[in-house]
């Protein structure tokens, strides 16, 4: 349990040591566990009707690392990566890792200019791709006049390199020792794309040890049989790639295709999935699915719901749903790594706590004032874990902006720390509005407007005003079957619920589908794009009644 210096005002979690040696890279750790249970599977893939055991999975991720050492890459040439779960996708990420070049995943569905914002950072000497994206991949890096290498995987294309070439026996697999690569908590194994929901891409670096950390946060006692439909994009994708490996019994279970409530209980019932890693958003579409039945899932034994906030009212649905089922709700940052809180499989779910403070992550609350604040206090919520991360590639001044004097991370998420280090989230910093000098919270008014039977998303965003600063608009996607469900219901609604200043003054629009990340967090700037757009086309049309009128 996490403990409070009074004096200092600072939250530490429990101590643990780390397991390894501060010279044991990812690469040696999953070679000696891929050893040492060599028939285990470890991965199966549906689409592909594919599946790897432990020994096959070394074998591959040896002979690609070597030959991949054969054309000329090492330690420190960056790889990019644009990619879905596929066989080899492990195997190619292992190898890459083992070698000691850091891995740059992107999202297949990234344009052009995502993908180009990002290499140019970057600069990977060679990109592994699906086929189905090459071109797009092919164009970008054509036109940043980059001449790295494209490996497709999954298909084969005339006159590209297809990952089967590096599968190629090379006669001294036995003979194979990762790249040494010093201090692990200096060498950068990946450079994950920072979530751009309030600005732009950033690639966070992090370290071996950073990941290699992962062991202590959720050590479960029986073996996962677990799907996850994150890509290696989103950092619990990545995690769960590498510590599936990493874990002495686990097996994973992938998909090309994107979730589906339909798909996912296929699988479920095809795998005997006992472990299922979900975005919230994934959750609230299985529990209002109109076919949802709870039995159909009863041999789900933990569910895991991360990378974004989860509602009070999801987590009031699930627990109607699922009254015996764990919902482990972690909270964390692509800077952190690891999570900063989570609660465990018997904790409470109320309010909107995410959990107690994790092991070996200290946190500190700094209110108005830039001070530290006691017990139960809001404020910015600042977290330091064991080991930072390495800052953004080439970007020092993001990276001095990321952190405090003390090497605390800034979150940017507002809350309060309980009595007993259970993190409680109110807010993000960047996203508190002001309407009439009152501090406006978004999340309290998605929580209002979530309520509303027929609405599936929302997101709260201000419009700017000379008057009276920000307009809080809602911007949200309804349930086909509630066509019928318009702008002063919703508005009426969150009247009758929230003082007059938390009320929705700069309306109500509703599209198709809300612009979101690839890990299912809404993107608040693009929402607020749309609704900044759609105000000011509501008040050229105002006047343009108003001076008809006349």
């Amino acid at each position: 349990m996490a403990s409070f210096d009074s004096d200092l005002k600072i939250w530490n979690g429990l101590e643990l040591r780390y397991g390894f040696s501060y010279n044991t890279s990812i690469g040696a750790e999953l070679l000696k566990k891929l050893s040492e249970s060599p028939e285990r599977v470890l991965s199966i893939c549906h689409d592909e009707e594919t599946s790897l055991t432990c020994h096959e999975t070394k074998l591959a991720s040896i002979r690609i690392a070597q030959n991949l050492t054969k054309l000329g890459y090492q330690k420190g040439d960056v790889i990019g990566f644009m990619c879905s779960n596929s066989t080899y996708l492990p195997a190619v990420l292992y190898a890459s890792i083992m070698i000691g070049t850091p891995v740059n995943p992107l999202d297949t569905g990234f344009k052009k200019v995502d993908i180009m914002h990002m290499f140019d950072i970057t600069q990977p000497k060679l990109v592994f791709c699906d086929y189905d994206v090459y071109e797009r991949v092919k164009l970008s890096l054509d036109e940043m006049k980059s001449n790295a290498k494209i490996i497709t995987l999954r298909q084969a294309i005339d006159g590209v390199t297809f990952v089967d070439e590096l599968l190629a026996i090379t006669g001294n697999e036995d003979s194979f020792e990762p790249t040494d690569l010093g201090d692990s908590r200096e060498a950068c194994a990946v450079i994950m794309c920072s979530s751009g929901t309030s600005g732009e891409i950033k690639g966070v670096c992090l370290s071996h040890a950073n990941i290699l950390s992962q062991l202590t946060t959720f050590d479960m006692s029986f073996a996962f049989i677990s799907l996850s439909f994150s890509p290696i994009y989103w950092t619990t994708g990545l995690l769960t790639t590498i510590l599936t490996a990493l874990r002495s019994r686990d097996t994973r279970i992938m998909t090309i295709q994107p979730f589906s409530v339909e798909l996912f209980l296929q699988l479920v019932k095809k795998y005997d999935i006992n472990v299922f890693k979900a975005a919230p958003y994934q959750l609230t579409l299985l529990l209002q699915h109109p076919a949802f039945n709870a039995k159909d899932y009863e041999r789900i034994l933990i569910f895991f719901a991360m990378g974004s906030l989860v509602s009070e009212s999801l987590r009031k649905e699930f627990r109607h749903a699922f009254p015996n089922h764990p919902l482990v709700i972690g909270y964390g940052m692509t800077e952190a790594c690891i999570t900063i809180s989570a609660n465990g499989p018997g904790d409470s779910i109320e309010g909107l706590t995410v959990g107690r403070i994790s092991h070996n992550v200290k946190v500190k609350v700094i209110g108005k004032n830039g001070q530290p604040v006691d017990i139960s206090v809001t404020g910015e919520i600042f977290a330091k874990p064991q080991f930072p991360f390495l800052g953004y590639y080439k970007n020092e001044e993001a990276t001095r902006n990321a952190i405090d004097e003390d090497g605390y991370l800034k979150t940017g998420d507002i809350g309060f720390v309980d009595e007993e280090g259970n993190i409680f989230l109110i807010d993000k910093k960047k996203e508190v509005l002001k309407y009439k000098n009152y501090q406006v919270c978004t999340t309290e008014i998605e929580e209002i407007v979530q309520e509303i039977e027929g609405v599936e998303q929302v997101s709260v965003v201000g419009i700017p005003d000379p008057l009276y600063t920000t307009l809080p608009a809602a911007v949200v996607v309804k349930k086909p079957e509630f066509e019928d469900l318009n702008e002063q219901f919703i508005m009426d609604y969150v009247a009758e619920k929230l003082p007059e200043y938390n009320q929705l003054h700069g309306g109500v629009y509703f599209v198709e589908e809300m612009p979101m990340t690839a890990s299912g967090q809404i993107q608040k700037r693009f929402v607020k794009v749309i609704a900044i757009r759609e105000y000011k086309s509501r008040m050229v049309q105002e006047d343009d009644d108003e001076e008809y009128s006349q």
